[in-house]
């Protein structure tokens, strides 16, 4: 077994997945197979996708001869069908243009769910190949149309490991010349690491530093959304100055939101239920779910907070037993039209707006039945 950047127990377990998709990335190099990086627009995604392109853009100057690379941003934590359809779209745009192979599509930090089928049967139908590389709750189902999916579910582990650590792990079997221990440090800060898995990845680093890039990072990438030339992230990395100056701006911001949604909370024994649609202007920052997660941290002791609109539900709890998949279990049980994922205590369910009033009431019936 190679080395790897940290070790763990999981990480280790996962690492013949590891060394299959790093060999699997290099052999699309030297085939001239364009590669594609669709990855999550937040912190994680970010820096899971910043070390797989620093390591391919590294040996390809091993490979000195015509070489595509893409990496793009998605707005969504998931791959969503039209932003396949515009990537299936701009390949076969190139193709005409300069005749290639299909590419290899790497989705990092969304492709784990049922959410992602439609678009991931979409490209097999292109002969692309895939690999998925996640931490969110998967569906096996999944294995069936990618060519490689790794999770830390598949190894005894779970969300802590975020894709910026494991894909960090394959950059290093691709390039171990370059460093990337600081994305792993960034993505277990950012998605809320458990503590005795994220010290191991925080030796060398300053607690403070990490926290305020990582923010840092999330805040330019919210805002940039799906557009994919991010250098202004990238200079973040090395102007502490501006890192701070973001920080500054974005808690006057927090405070403001946290200050109105705390007003408006309507708290039922253990279960709060905050109105999104009517106490978050629409594209603002914070965003719904990142706002949705601070008001969580004002709440102590075991509680389930969720954030509704006409629409969507997002959760965020800390009570014993509770898990987004049992949720949308239940609900589609009895009938209801409803899909979305994520953690166990951390997640979305998207629903018809017609039913929203009973299916809110089937979450407090669970909450309650906890």
């Amino acid at each position: 077994m190679g080395k790897l950047i940290v070790d763990d127990e999981v990480i280790e377990k996962l690492y013949p997945k590891l060394l299959k998709a790093s060999n699997w990335i290099k052999r699309a190099i030297q085939n001239k197979r364009p590669i594609i990086i669709r990855h999550h627009n937040d912190c994680d995604g970010y820096c899971a996708a910043f070390a797989i392109e620093k390591a391919i853009s590294s040996f390809f100057m091993k490979e000195p001869e015509w070489f595509e690379l893409k990496r793009i941003p998605s707005p969504v934590p998931y791959y969503s069908y039209d932003d396949c359809l515009r990537d299936i779209g701009n390949f076969k745009s190139s193709q005409r243009r300069f005749p290639a192979k299909s590419p290899l599509f790497i989705l990092l930090d969304l492709g784990s769910t049922k959410q992602d089928l439609e678009s991931i049967r979409k490209l097999r139908h292109y002969d692309c190949e895939i690999i998925v590389i996640d931490h969110h709750m998967p569906d096996e189902v999944i294995n069936e149309y990618v060519d490689i999916h790794i999770n830390p579910y598949f190894a005894g582990g779970d969300g802590s490991y975020c894709t910026g650590i494991i894909a960090s792990e394959v950059a290093n079997i691709i390039e171990p010349k370059e460093d990337y221990q600081i994305y792993q440090a960034l993505s277990g800060v950012s998605d809320k690491t458990r503590e005795e898995i994220l010290k191991k990845y925080m030796k060398g680093f300053s607690r403070e530093k990490i926290e305020k890039l990582s923010f840092a990072i999330g805040y330019e990438a919210w805002y940039l959304k799906g557009f994919s030339s991010s250098p202004t992230i990238y200079d973040l990395f090395n102007n502490n100055e501006l890192v701070n100056e973001i920080n500054n701006e974005a808690e006057k911001k927090i405070t403001e939101r946290i200050k109105v949604m705390k007003k408006y909370a309507v708290k039922k024994k253990n279960l709060v239920f905050i109105d999104l649609f009517k106490t978050i202007p629409r594209n603002t920052f914070p965003p719904s779910g990142r706002s949705v997660g601070l008001l969580f941290k004002e709440y102590k002791g075991k509680v389930a907070l969720a954030g509704f609109t006409d629409e969507i539900c997002i959760f965020r709890a800390s009570l014993n037993n509770f898990n987004v998949k049992d949720i949308i279990a239940r609900l589609r049980k009895k009938g209801f039209s409803v899909n979305g994922g994520g953690h166990e205590l951390a997640g979305t369910i998207k629903f018809l707006p017609i039913e929203k009033e009973r299916i809110l009431k089937e979450v407090e019936s669970y909450v309650n039945s906890l």
